[in-house]
């Protein structure tokens, strides 16, 4: 072969590599647009999103990947480009885990804001007389209205007859709020313009849906639901994580089967109710006289201290057996356990300077 003629198939050969680079990038590319279109995992399961007026579809889409609702700000901004979308819609928007790009972008130019909802998240733990300030913060009932509901014998015996899990046990003196420990720490959807009986029924509809999942197992226990209920309301308060909660609770039965007291400070605090302000005050306060102190009465609190999540409802139910029959909570709530009063107090000693 000439020399003219192995330059032609050298510079044939490098243009080639050449082509091949360029289609494979392109592969590449195309390959992480189409994945990064893909539905990305929400915060939550419900999310609400504000589509501020007068944004324009990039800023929306930037927005989007802020608040880590889709994955690549990039690849919906060349889907948005490709596709010739119609203009999003200002307002506000629920938008749903497992949407994707696509679905999202569409939702959104489509007639679908909410004009007359707002969103409540009520974190697990919250004391009654605080989910009521929750509420009333986003909607037309005031805090007044909802406690007053709370607390009305008439309209509760109406409540017992439609729940399983409220009795009249909730019916006792030194309650704050009878319905506290019912209702169920979640993210809510409220009409702005709403009734007090709305809110209610909407609160304790869902703590019928989390509760029927676990009433035979309630049955089967040896202390009521309402009891059941109260103890998850301590451990509540009591551990942060899964596993703590379950080691807790089945320190509490342990205790409860041996005829020891619970000593929880977090009763203490909810005895004081309105003269609690730090941790210190339930801690030197374990002989304030109430029935909710459980450094005082037998066994149980006279009622819930708070209103439980999932996690702890469960943790009481299926409870962590162990030797443990004492723990302390270091300053960042990490739970220290002993089974024995000196190993507990070494603990204290350890973990409270």
């Amino acid at each position: 072969m000439s020399k003219s003629g192995k330059r032609q198939l050298k510079i044939g050969r490098v243009l080639l590599l050449l082509v091949l680079v360029v289609v494979i990038a392109l592969g590449a590319g195309y390959s992480y647009i189409t994945s990064s279109l893909d539905a990305h995992p929400f915060p939550e399961d419900e999310v609400l999103f504000e589509v501020e007026s007068g944004s324009t579809l990039n800023g929306v889409i930037e927005k989007l990947e802020r608040e880590d609702l889709i994955e690549s700000a990039f690849a919906a901004k060349v889907y948005a480009k490709a596709n010739e979308l119609p203009p999003l819609l200002a307002g506000e928007y629920i938008l749903k885990n497992g949407m994707d790009v696509p679905d999202i972008l569409a939702y959104l130019a489509g007639n679908n804001a909410i004009v007359d909802q707002v969103l409540v998240t009520i974190p697990e733990g919250t004391w009654a007389k605080d989910i009521a300030k929750l509420i009333a913060e986003q909607t037309s009932v005031t805090e007044e209205e909802l406690i007053t509901l709370w607390n009305n014998k008439e309209f509760l015996d109406t409540m017992i007859d439609k729940y399983f899990f409220l009795t009249e046990d909730i019916y006792h003196k030194e309650a704050h709020i009878y319905l506290e420990g019912f209702l169920y720490p979640e993210t809510y959807y409220f009409y702005r313009e709403t009734t007090p009986e709305e809110v209610t029924v909407r609160l304790l509809d869902q703590t019928n849906e989390i509760l029927l999942e676990y009433q035979d197992t309630f049955e089967e226990s040896e202390y009521s639901l309402y009891q059941m209920m109260t103890l998850a309301s301590l451990v509540q308060f009591e551990a942060m994580t899964e596993t703590d909660m379950k080691l807790v609770a089945g320190l509490f039965l342990k205790r409860l089967d041996i005829g020891m007291q619970l000593q929880a400070s977090a009763s203490v605090c909810y005895a004081l109710y309105d003269k609690y302000q730090t941790q210190r005050d339930c801690e030197y306060n374990i002989d304030y006289e109430s029935k909710y102190n459980t450094y005082l009465v037998k066994d149980f609190p006279i009622g819930p201290i708070s209103n439980p999540g999932k996690t702890a409802i469960e943790a009481v139910l299926y409870p962590t057996k162990s030797d443990y029959l004492f723990f302390v909570s270091d300053s960042d709530r990490v739970n220290h356990y002993a089974v024995t009063y000196a190993e507990h107090l070494k603990n204290i000693d350890k973990y409270l300077k």
